[in-house]
């Protein structure tokens, strides 16, 4: 056995198991199909209302506002592959990476992480709702309480239907601690995920300012999301023109990148003729070649393909060296550190760019302009539905009445259906109640 079977071995042994996955409800078909569990969360996602609306959910540049950026869903799809290879390389469960990764948005709400900041914004503030609104909260939400329908069995009394996805634990835990968790919704009844009594209460105490998930597979899921939004990001900002090439080129994640590929293309004993024609493409275009938009189009993917293989292969080469140096505290115990990281040199290259992207792109004046006309929307349908809620929906008003007089959490209700819109949806909504007589298509 090589090295790397060696490796995987090694991994594949802390990796989460098909036999040992739980869900809330007992499923009356977990036995009878060729797919595992796993399997069938991810499709149960992908085939979700959910999950297709995040097609019409803003990334970074508002979806409508070019054919060619980004939308949340091709995110998320970008994701699950890029955690799927990780975790095969790895030798970890990459159907419940793969799964995670299509399920770690899909609570997000229009207008990107403006339209987050300002549903939170609202319940913190005007409701004092502690917690206020966490894309990954609702993402769990969204998969148990607001999505439905499913089959399951209830105490052995035959089938029956549930307003919920019915996924895996190990699929919620990973959506739960893709991104950073906050007590306070974590404990709240109305909220508070069916997994979490699977989690000791000291150990789940450590988790409140992003850590690491449970699962090996969770991690994977996580950092998938970090590498896919740094190399999509940085080929919509070019294409946008906020990012011009020379400028990247002076990253240090661009160095080790470039340098990364001459090294695979020299151990190969390919031609070397490759690397200089690779370097040159994205480099050094010939001038004829300026304005031509297809040449434009390769050479940012090219370019974001170099960095998305350097990113993979440190991370699958530093988690190697760092499950092998801790695998007595790993197997067969619970996972309670970050195992599913890049090397030192990785991290810091890595974080850099992070910086960079948020200045030039993130922080640029237009999509700042975008980001504000989606958190105006926003807080102007939560008002008018705060102030007069017989405008909701017929189903989402008698929840909204249940939530009312059982709870006192009404404005939940109004987050939920916010959140739950898409963008365009949303500012016809804010249209057709702001101006009657003004008709969008």
């Amino acid at each position: 056995m090589n090295k790397v079977k060696d490796k995987r071995e090694m991994v594949r042994r802390c990796s989460a198991k098909n036999e040992d996955a739980e869900r809330e409800f007992a499923d009356p078909f977990e036995k009878e199909t060729f797919k595992n569990p796993f399997q069938r969360d991810r499709d149960r996602i992908a085939s979700s209302k959910a999950f297709r609306r995040l097609l019409h959910k803003t990334q970074v540049y508002v979806v409508h506002e070019g054919h060619g950026y980004r939308t949340r869903l091709t995110h998320t799809l970008e994701v699950a592959r890029v955690a799927e290879l990780i975790a095969t390389e790895l030798g970890l469960n990459a159907h419940l990476s793969e799964a995670i990764g299509l399920a770690h948005d899909i609570g997000h709400a229009p207008f990107g992480h403006a339209g987050e900041r300002k549903l939170d914004d609202l319940l913190i503030g005007d409701f004092n709702f502690k917690g206020g609104f966490r894309h990954n909260h609702q993402g769990v939400r969204v998969c148990t309480k607001l999505s439905r329908q499913h089959f399951c069995l209830l105490d052995g009394h035959g089938p029956a239907t549930l307003p919920s996805q019915n996924l895996t634990f190990e699929t919620l835990e990973g959506v739960l601690f893709h991104s950073k968790v906050r007590k306070e919704l974590v404990d709240h009844h109305l909220i508070k995920p069916p997994m979490i009594s699977r989690f000791d209460g000291s150990a789940f105490a450590d988790y409140w300012n992003k850590k690491p998930s449970y699962t090996l597979e969770g991690q994977v899921a996580m950092q998938a999301d970090d590498i896919a939004q740094i190399y999509h990001d940085l080929e919509d900002g070019l294409e946008a023109g906020h990012v011009r090439f020379a400028e990247i080129f002076q990253t240090t994640l661009y160095k080790l990148a470039r340098d990364f590929w001459k090294k695979k293309i020299e151990e190969s004993h390919r031609d070397q003729s490759k690397v200089k024609n690779i370097v040159n493409l994205i480099e050094k275009p010939e001038p004829k070649y300026k304005n031509d938009e297809n040449y434009q189009t390769v050479r940012r993917k090219v370019f974001c393909k170099s960095l998305k293989d350097y990113m993979v292969e440190n991370m699958v080469g530093a988690t190697f060296r760092r499950v092998d140096k801790n695998y007595k505290n790993i197997f067969p115990k619970k996972i309670n550190k970050l195992f599913v990281d890049f090397d030192d040199k990785g991290k810091k290259a890595f974080g850099e760019m992070k910086k960079f992207i948020k200045t030039r792109v993130h922080n640029n004046s237009e999509v700042q302009m975008m980001d504000y006309r989606g958190e105006l929307v926003i807080k102007k349908l939560f008002e008018i539905f705060v102030g007069k809620p017989n405008l909701l929906p017929p189903h989402t008003f008698k929840v909204y009445e249940e939530y009312k007089n059982k709870y006192s959490a009404e404005h939940l209700v109004i987050a939920d259906h916010i959140s739950g819109m898409t963008d365009l949806y949303a500012e016809r909504t804010f249209l057709k109640l702001h101006h009657p007589g003004y008709n969008i298509i």
